[in-house]
């Protein structure tokens, strides 16, 4: 069984990634590995003030992409083929597929249940303010992302607003009703 996980930036996706105890295909991860084997066109596109200590900066790329929609479709033609690419290679069994953008890229076709997280944005910037990113690229990148869950039809919808306990709570109580272990 393929479980999708999808949510925005900050939502709390990686936490309900660990509490289902599967093997995981992480999209983002990929999607940093592409950019590095890509690093060559993207700084054709970007220029090489993108690139720190011999790689990509992620969040400097990030702060230009997600203020440029234009931009930021030059950077997804470069990674997402070669992500999608990548995580159907790997999703033959078992797995949870993290992902922000399982929708965009068509992954949530490969899934035989899908949980969004939610959580309030408030609690997003604070998580997401204390790991050093602006206010500007947070309401950027959650506005972007949220526009892929209008078509959704997520199997269960978390809401990420409580403790980590309350979450953990909520996977648990999903997963034993579905028979997952």
């Amino acid at each position: 069984m393929i479980i999708g996980v999808t949510g925005t930036f900050g939502s709390g996706k990686s936490l309900v990634v660990k509490y289902l105890g599967k093997d995981v295909i992480n999209v983002d991860k990929i999607g940093h590995q592409i950019l590095e084997k890509k690093k060559k066109d993207i700084v054709k596109i970007f220029g090489k003030d993108i690139i720190r200590n011999k790689k990509v900066d992620r969040k400097k790329l990030g702060n230009i992409v997600f203020s440029d929609k234009i931009k930021l479709n030059k950077l997804n033609k470069i990674v997402h083929p070669e992500m999608v690419k990548s995580v159907k290679e790997k999703a033959k069994g078992n797995y949870v597929i993290d992902a922000a953008l399982l929708v965009q890229l068509n992954l949530d076709k490969l899934c035989d249940k899908i949980i969004l997280v939610k959580s309030n944005k408030k609690i997003q910037t604070e998580r997401l303010l204390n790991k050093g990113y602006s206010k500007t690229h947070i309401n950027n990148v959650i506005s972007e992302q949220n526009k892929q869950f209008k078509k959704l039809k997520p199997d269960l919808i978390i809401r990420n607003v409580k403790t980590k306990e309350e979450l953990k709570k909520q996977v648990k109580q999903w997963i034993k009703k579905q028979q997952l272990n």
